[in-house]
């Protein structure tokens, strides 16, 4: 026993790295934000949008995903979407990446609890669960709503707004939410001057 919850220990300080892995995201007085910030926030949004939405799923599943999901990054640290998008840095190479982080942190975890860990995180990569594509959506409407109060000045403002819609076509019970954080962007775009584009409406209409 003794042994084991020195293990569990251990993975809890190795996970922690995620405290202060900085992601590609800004919050509103431009400091960055990190990783364990997101996924709080996510595992925040999860519970409340699945009863405001009177939706399907098990609660308790979805948070654990949104707990878990970005785990690898306390070994990899965050791994820009842009650069993903851009084929600077291939979708295969991240998943080898996040794939061999994971497996290293779970396999700290004791018996059972290891295996708990890399099969939550594999069944959000895999999305083929009503839960795991639920949480992968939310996360990027999760993102977006966040980056939507400081990168309209960024580089890439349009990359952000089409950002959730691919995970929303995969989960449109969230066409609501996406329909919100939209009408939030397009407000902004319209004060900053910005083009609001025709291949920016998927979830307004």
């Amino acid at each position: 026993m003794d042994e084991k919850l020195k293990d569990i220990l251990d993975f809890f300080e190795q996970s922690s790295g995620l405290k202060t892995t900085a992601r590609y995201v800004r919050l509103k007085n431009n400091e960055q934000e990190s990783s364990a910030a997101h996924s709080w926030q996510l595992s925040l949004m999860a519970p409340i949008i699945i009863d405001f939405l009177k939706l399907n799923l098990d609660v308790a599943k979805a948070v654990n995903l949104a707990i878990v999901h970005d785990l690898p990054e306390a070994i990899t640290g965050d791994i820009d979407a842009v650069k993903v998008a851009d084929n600077i840095i291939s979708k295969e190479q991240k998943q080898t990446l996040e794939k061999n982080a994971i497996s290293k942190l779970s396999a700290i975890l004791p018996d059972q609890l290891g295996k708990i860990n890399f099969s939550l995180w594999s069944e959000y990569e895999e999305a083929k669960t009503a839960e795991a594509r639920f949480i992968k959506a939310l996360d990027k409407l999760e993102t977006t709503f966040q980056m939507a109060r400081t990168c309209l000045n960024c580089d890439r403002p349009d990359f952000l707004v089409t950002y959730p819609d691919k995970a929303v076509r995969n989960f449109p019970e969230l066409l609501p939410l996406l329909k919100a954080v939209k009408l939030r962007l397009k407000t902004g775009f319209q004060e900053s001057g910005l083009e609001w584009k025709e291949e920016f409406n998927y979830g307004l209409d």
